[in-house]
């Protein structure tokens, strides 16, 4: 495991869970001349203005496969404007759904400059969102465009506000910061849905779009990976190793489901291992993600995961597996120690003789996990020489420093 997994405890769990909520239309078409109209028309009858789903959505990419991407540079709002008559409307229907366009529109939503600058044919400007809940460093605000055609400076010599290129069909406009130093960028309904829809704001900070149903997007580049949360259908991560414009590779991970009602540990779990009745546990990170994952665990333990730091700085995991909805599974609970494998018993077995785990490489060997009913210290024995360990509200974990051999066994007992 790398050291950016052990840091990997970034504020996603209130993001993650927000609900996917479907856009809901609303039929209001102001077109200013005659071509708005039937761009706007020809998008409602292609695209369907009243939100159902077609062949041409696309579901949230699945976790781990990401998609390289060449992220360019936003647009300061005078590099175009006039390509847009300001404040014009329209609703620009599209795919994929997102879900901060459902909710009503609040004094500042919309964009205190007006929309003249954007590169589209059409604004919806009543379906303008501030996004972010607070937690982005700049104000970032999605914009709904129909008619969107690409800018100039994409591309060597093309024009500036090119009306009669083809446009590239709805989209999503991008607009963070604010007075003379707002930028923008405008992405299609495809490259949102295909996780392309990212920007550079401003130096080393990286704006984006997602569909619903993204929690978490991890951006990799050569250098270094980042994996941030998704608030609103948008993301902000810092990215200072990124070159302008530069490549990055960018991962949608599904949100978490919630967890099924009523479905907690049992008493017996509280009691085995009373770490679970420590406060909140902090955010969960990749690693142990992928470690229930691999026990098919479901989503039920998020809530009950707690996070402890043993000697030496040992970082442990004590996370309960719980049978929501399936009468033949048995509650077990589960030590994970950073960087080693999950080790799950029963609350009965646990209370009798414990759980725990052994790992390493070379001369440092990793030990953690949770001791029997009534043990205050687990002696770890490696040949003639024991290295007690104080057990703390059930679990213990630390690093032992063998100087000699590498191999010899590693013996625990409780006292």
């Amino acid at each position: 495991m790398t050291d950016f997994i052990a840091d990997l405890e970034t504020e996603l769990v209130a993001a993650a869970r927000r609900r996917a909520r479907r856009r809901v239309p609303r039929p209001r078409l102001v077109p200013v001349v005659a071509a708005v109209a039937v761009v706007v028309a020809a998008f409602a009858v292609l695209r369907g203005i009243d939100g159902s789903r077609t062949a041409d959505d696309r579901p949230v990419p699945p976790p781990g496969r990401g998609v390289a991407v060449l992220v360019l540079p936003a647009d300061p709002i005078e590099a175009t404007r006039g390509c847009t008559v300001d404040d014009w409307t329209g609703y620009a229907p599209g795919k994929p759904s997102l879900g901060v366009f459902a909710r009503p529109q609040h004094a500042d939503d919309p964009l205190p400059g007006g929309y003249g600058f954007l590169p589209a044919n059409s604004v919806d400007a009543e379906a303008s969102r501030l996004v972010g809940d607070g937690e982005f460093s700049v104000p970032v605000r999605l914009v709904p465009v129909g008619g969107l055609f690409m800018p100039s400076g994409d591309l060597p010599g093309m024009e500036r506000c090119p009306r009669t290129r083809p446009s590239e069909g709805p989209g999503v406009c991008l607009v963070a910061g604010e007075d003379t130093a707002t930028v923008s960028r405008c992405f299609t309904d495809r490259e949102i849905s295909d996780g392309k829809a990212a920007t550079v704001t401003r130096h080393g900070v990286v704006h984006g779009i997602v569909p619903d149903g993204t929690g978490l997007v991890s951006l990799s580049g050569p250098r270094d990976r980042v994996m941030v949360p998704v608030i609103d259908n948008a993301y902000e991560a810092r990215v200072p190793w990124l070159d302008t414009p530069g490549r990055l590779e960018i991962t949608l991970h599904a949100a978490p489901r919630p967890a099924p009602p009523d479905c907690e540990p049992s008493s017996a779990a509280y009691e085995a291992v009373p770490a679970l009745r420590a406060p909140g546990g902090g955010h969960v990170p990749l690693e142990l993600e992928k470690a229930m994952s691999r026990l098919g665990a479901g989503d039920a333990w998020r809530p009950y995961a707690r996070r402890l730091v043993m000697r030496d700085g040992v970082v442990v995991w004590v996370v309960p597996q719980l049978p929501c909805g399936d009468p033949m599974s048995e509650e077990r609970v589960c030590v994970v120690p950073h960087g080693g494998s999950p080790v799950c018993n029963t609350p009965t077995a646990i209370r009798r003789q414990g759980a725990s785990i052994i790992f390493g490489q070379g001369a440092r060997t990793t030990v953690a996990g949770i001791a029997p009913e009534g043990a205050r210290h687990a002696d770890v024995r490696i040949r003639d020489l024991v290295y007690p360990l104080l057990v703390r509200d059930g679990v213990f974990g630390a690093m032992i420093v063998d100087r000699h051999r590498s191999n010899d066994p590693v013996e625990i007992t409780y006292r």
